[in-house]
């Protein structure tokens, strides 16, 4: 039998001196194992909260499309992130537009899918307006 992944210890909420650590450690371009690894957090955990935080891309960081569990998993596209911008600023819900969306582009996506899809393109933007005013902006790996 193999030994636990060195990140699988802690569970839970990440705590603000973690999240801190996290950012620090982004902007030093480290990648998302490594901080995992220091933190005592799967890597997962720590991928979710710099890409829902506008820390940039993980290293490795899936692009294009992929196998996972059976099924495929496509990337969103810039025209079908255009897309569901657009819907959610005319007030549709996550779950209509995961409807629409299905719709539009042909592949099922879950109202989930579509909330953190929304979330990472809004830090995305608060990051590159920080960006145009002068303040300090992680780059990405």
């Amino acid at each position: 039998m193999s030994a636990a992944p060195p990140w699988v210890t802690k569970w839970g909420r990440l705590t603000p001196d973690e999240r801190t650590e996290i950012e620090r450690l982004a902007e030093r371009h480290w990648p998302t194992t490594r901080i995992a690894e220091r933190l005592g957090r799967h890597p997962s955990t720590v991928g979710f909260y710099r890409a829902t935080h506008g820390l940039g891309p993980a290293a490795g960081a899936r692009k294009g499309n992929c196998r996972r569990g059976g099924l495929e998993v496509r990337g969103f596209t810039a025209e079908e992130d255009a897309f569901i911008q657009a819907l959610r600023c005319h007030g549709y819900s996550t779950g209509k537009i995961a409807a629409f969306d299905a719709e539009r582009f042909g592949y099922a996506r879950s109202a989930s899918t579509i909330s953190v899809r929304l979330r990472m393109l809004a830090s995305w933007e608060t990051a590159a307006d920080a960006e145009g005013n002068g303040l300090p902006q992680f780059r990405g790996d």
